[in-house]
């Protein structure tokens, strides 16, 4: 039940799991969240460093602990 948020994400740019906080936050059932790719909730101001982290966790298969950016509501 935090009110942070959490989730996964594949490959293709969509999430594959979210928490609840999503759905309060945004307002949006989480289906419809995890049916568009993540980029597009992203505020403009952080998509290009939020790209640039997918793309090093997923040439690395490694993990992000702690990278925060800025999504639109």
């Amino acid at each position: 039940m935090s009110r942070d948020f959490l989730g996964n994400a594949d490959s293709k740019g969509y999430f594959t799991a979210l928490n609840p906080a999503w759905e309060r936050t945004f307002g949006f059932p989480l289906e419809t969240l995890m049916a568009r790719p993540f980029i597009e909730f992203v505020d403009p101001a952080d998509r290009e460093r939020t790209v640039a982290e997918t793309s090093r966790v997923f040439s690395q298969e490694g993990t992000t602990v702690g990278f925060e950016n800025r999504y639109m509501v």
